[in-house]
């Protein structure tokens, strides 16, 4: 039996992926939700899963980054949810973060398409 994968909290924690491929999820909602300690910090909640990931200020400034900093801007947007080893307050630790966004090839002009590319290398 496996004491973390057979038993996931309300939130997702970095331990839970670590060895796992990259989890794309939908983003449905953001919330502000209390914690056990009395602070509140949002939350995103996804399509695909009904467990929350509590944004700390590294993944926050990412998704404002990534997309504006008014969460309703965010909801629908994908994201990729990694493992990774972080600082944190007690030392080294698993902690999710976001993989690089990728680029969707039809967002791209192909070289020489563009019918203004002659007057950029002017």
């Amino acid at each position: 039996m496996d004491m973390i994968s057979d038993f996931p909290g309300r939130f997702f924690k970095g331990v839970e992926q670590r060895g796992k491929k990259p989890l794309t999820l939908t983003i449905k909602d953001v919330v502000k939700e209390e914690m056990d300690d009395g602070k509140i910090k949002p939350v995103l909640y996804f399509e695909e899963d009904e467990r929350g990931l509590i944004l700390n200020v590294t993944n926050r400034t990412d998704l404002i980054d990534r997309f504006d900093r008014k969460s309703a801007d965010w909801l629908g947007k994908k994201i990729t949810l990694i493992s990774q080893r972080v600082q944190g307050p007690n030392g080294m630790t698993d902690g999710i973060r976001f993989a690089p966004p990728t680029e969707d090839p039809q967002d791209e002009i192909p070289f020489g398409d563009d019918p203004d590319s002659s007057k950029r290398f002017a």
